[in-house]
C-alpha cells in the first residue's frame, strides 16, 4: 500500500496543475502550497495516516505548532477540515500513539502534542488516550484536556500495549509530575467526570519514586473510584453480592490501579465465584480481564503474563530469544 502511495502521490504532483477542480484558487506549479492541492487529494492523502499523523498533518495545514498553543485556539483552514474529516468525530474517542513509528513519537514536543489535541478538539471528543513513545512530552502539551468530562483513559506509561514500562534506554522520560498534576486534578475534581483508568509511568511506580502532590492525587483518585457504584461484570451475582473492592484500596502502593482492565474498562470484583477474572501481567504491568486477554504463566521462567506479552509457544518475548 505504501509503494502505490507513493505513486499516487507522485502522479498526482505531476498532475495538480492542470486540474481545475479544486474549490480554492489554483497557483502556478512553481509556487504550490499544500493548502491548495484538491480535497480529494487531501483526503486521499490523509486516508493513508494513522490518526496521530492525521493530526499533525491538519495542524500544519493551519498554523506551526507553537502558534496553536501561544493562541490555544485557530480557526481550522479548508484544508485541515478535509484532512479531519469533520464529518466523522467518532474517529477521535481513541488517540493512541502507538499507532505511529517510534521514530516519530519520539521526535513530538509538548507543542506537538498541544497542538494535535487542539485541533481535534479532544476536550469534546477523546475518551481514550495513549502516549505511546512519546517521551520528550514534559506534560504541558496535555493542557488542551483540562476539565474533560469524556476522557475515560490516559496511558502516561508512555510505551506500547506489551511493551516493558522500564525499557533499557538510555534516557528517562521527560515527563513531569509539576505539568501532569494540575490537569489530571481539573478532570478528576469535575462534576460529571468520566475516567475510570489511570496508567502512570514506571518511573512514578513506587511510594519512594512520587511527589507528596502526586500522592494526594492518587488518594484523591482513589476517593472518586469508591464513590462511583462497582458495575461488575462478573456475571454471576447481583450487585449487592459483588465484593466490590472488599475494602482494598483501588490504587496500590505502586501507583498501579486495580478491579479495572486495561482493555476494556470494565470493573472486576476479586470474588472467586464470579465467571471473569482479572489479572495482573508480570510484564506489561497492565490488568486485563479475561475476556480480553488470557494470562498464563511463560514456558521457560516463573512470570505470569498476558497472551499479548506471549511470543509464539507460550514463551515470553524475553525468553524466546
Amino acid at each position: 500500500s505504501r509503494s502505490l502511495f507513493i505513486a499516487f502521490w507522485s502522479s498526482a504532483s505531476r498532475n495538480i496543475a492542470m486540474t481545475n477542480k479544486s474549490k480554492r484558487r489554483t497557483t502556478p506549479a512553481d509556487d504550490l502550497r499544500l493548502v491548495d492541492l484538491p480535497d480529494t487529494l487531501l483526503e486521499n492523502t490523509a486516508s493513508f495516516l494513522a490518526k496521530p499523523s492525521k493530526a499533525l498533518f491538519a495542524v500544519a495545514l493551519t498554523a506551526p505548532s507553537p502558534t496553536w498553543c501561544e493562541r490555544k485556539r485557530w480557526p481550522l483552514s479548508v484544508a485541515s477540515r478535509v484532512v479531519l474529516d469533520e464529518g466523522r468525530t467518532s474517529q477521535w474517542e481513541v488517540l493512541d500513539f502507538e499507532d505511529i513509528d517510534k521514530s516519530l513519537a519520539s521526535k513530538l514536543t509538548d507543542d506537538d502534542l498541544g497542538a494535535i489535541l487542539l485541533c481535534i478538539d479532544s476536550v469534546n471528543r477523546v475518551k481514550k488516550l495513549k502516549l505511546a513513545g512519546c517521551n520528550r512530552i514534559y506534560g504541558y502539551g496535555l493542557e488542551p484536556l483540562r476539565g474533560s468530562l469524556i476522557l475515560q483513559q490516559i496511558d502516561l506509561s508512555l510505551v506500547g500495549r506489551y511493551e516493558i514500562p522500564n525499557p533499557p534506554i538510555l534516557t528517562e522520560p521527560e515527563i513531569s509530575e509539576d505539568a501532569i498534576i494540575p490537569i489530571l486534578w481539573s478532570i478528576i475534581e469535575k462534576d460529571g467526570r468520566s475516567l475510570k483508568q489511570l496508567q502512570l509511568p514506571e518511573k512514578w511506580c513506587g511510594y519512594r519514586n512520587r511527589s507528596t502532590a502526586m500522592n494526594q492525587l492518587l488518594r484523591r483518585y482513589n476517593t472518586v473510584l469508591g464513590s462511583r457504584e462497582f458495575s461488575c461484570v462478573g456475571g454471576t451475582h447481583t450487585t449487592a453480592e459483588c465484593f466490590g473492592t472488599d475494602g482494598e484500596d483501588w490504587i496500590d502502593s505502586y501507583g498501579r490501579q486495580g478491579f479495572t482492565c486495561y482493555e476494556c474498562l470494565e470493573n472486576i470484583c476479586d470474588d472467586a465465584a464470579v465467571d471473569v477474572e482479572l489479572k495482573f501481567c508480570d510484564r506489561c504491568k497492565k490488568s486485563y480481564c479475561g475476556e480480553c486477554l488470557e494470562r498464563t504463566d511463560c514456558g521457560h521462567c516463573s512470570n505470569a503474563c498476558c497472551s499479548g506479552c506471549m511470543a509464539f509457544g507460550g514463551i515470553l518475548v524475553e525468553c524466546a530469544k
